[in-house]
Protein backbone atom coordinates (compact mmCIF):
# COMPACT_ATOMS: atom_id res chain seq x y z
CA UNK A 1 0.00 0.00 0.00
CA UNK A 2 1.21 3.28 -1.02
CA UNK A 3 -0.55 6.88 1.29
CA UNK A 4 0.82 9.74 -0.14
CA UNK A 5 -0.27 12.95 2.05
CA UNK A 6 -0.18 16.50 0.72
CA UNK A 7 -1.70 18.95 2.98
CA UNK A 8 -5.41 17.77 3.37
CA UNK A 9 -5.48 15.58 -0.18
CA UNK A 10 -4.62 11.67 0.60
CA UNK A 11 -4.01 9.33 -2.41
CA UNK A 12 -4.08 5.44 -1.57
CA UNK A 13 -2.98 2.97 -3.63
CA UNK A 14 -2.56 -0.73 -3.52
CA UNK A 15 -3.74 -4.02 -5.16
CA UNK A 16 -6.29 -5.03 -2.91
CA UNK A 17 -9.50 -3.22 -2.67
CA UNK A 18 -10.52 -4.39 0.34
CA UNK A 19 -7.67 -3.22 1.98
CA UNK A 20 -7.73 0.24 0.65
CA UNK A 21 -11.74 -0.03 2.07
CA UNK A 22 -10.53 -0.78 5.04
CA UNK A 23 -8.14 2.16 5.44
CA UNK A 24 -10.05 4.87 3.71
CA UNK A 25 -12.62 3.36 6.87
CA UNK A 26 -10.32 3.81 9.97
CA UNK A 27 -9.33 7.13 8.36
CA UNK A 28 -12.65 7.90 8.58
CA UNK A 29 -13.15 7.24 12.01
CA UNK A 30 -10.19 10.19 13.15
CA UNK A 31 -10.67 12.75 10.03
CA UNK A 32 -13.78 13.78 7.73
CA UNK A 33 -12.90 12.51 4.43
CA UNK A 34 -14.66 12.84 1.23
CA UNK A 35 -13.79 9.78 -1.65
CA UNK A 36 -13.65 11.59 -4.79
CA UNK A 37 -11.99 8.58 -6.70
CA UNK A 38 -11.35 7.59 -8.76
CA UNK A 39 -7.94 9.96 -9.41
CA UNK A 40 -7.49 11.40 -12.83
CA UNK A 41 -5.53 14.80 -11.64
CA UNK A 42 -3.44 15.67 -8.39
CA UNK A 43 -1.04 18.47 -7.96
CA UNK A 44 -0.95 19.85 -11.54
CA UNK A 45 -0.42 16.14 -12.63
CA UNK A 46 -2.72 14.02 -14.59
CA UNK A 47 -3.19 10.38 -13.91
CA UNK A 48 -4.43 8.39 -16.50
CA UNK A 49 -5.55 4.45 -16.00
CA UNK A 50 -4.56 1.78 -18.60
CA UNK A 51 -4.39 -1.99 -18.58
CA UNK A 52 -1.03 -1.92 -18.71
CA UNK A 53 -0.08 0.36 -16.16
CA UNK A 54 -0.62 4.14 -14.89
CA UNK A 55 0.66 7.08 -16.34
CA UNK A 56 1.39 10.74 -15.22
CA UNK A 57 2.18 14.00 -17.34
CA UNK A 58 1.62 17.34 -16.75
CA UNK A 59 0.37 18.60 -20.28
CA UNK A 60 -2.54 20.38 -19.15
CA UNK A 61 0.13 22.44 -16.48
CA UNK A 62 2.37 23.11 -19.09
CA UNK A 63 -0.21 24.77 -21.46
CA UNK A 64 -1.88 26.52 -18.75
CA UNK A 65 1.42 28.36 -17.93
CA UNK A 66 3.04 28.83 -21.74
CA UNK A 67 -0.20 30.22 -21.49
CA UNK A 68 0.16 32.48 -18.81
CA UNK A 69 3.09 33.81 -20.53
CA UNK A 70 1.95 34.63 -23.78
CA UNK A 71 4.03 31.53 -25.05
CA UNK A 72 2.01 29.29 -27.22
CA UNK A 73 3.31 29.83 -30.26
Amino acid sequence: MYLLIYVDDIILACSSKPLVERIKGLLNREFYMKDLSPISQFLGIQIERKRDGIYLNQYQYLRNLLKRFNMTD
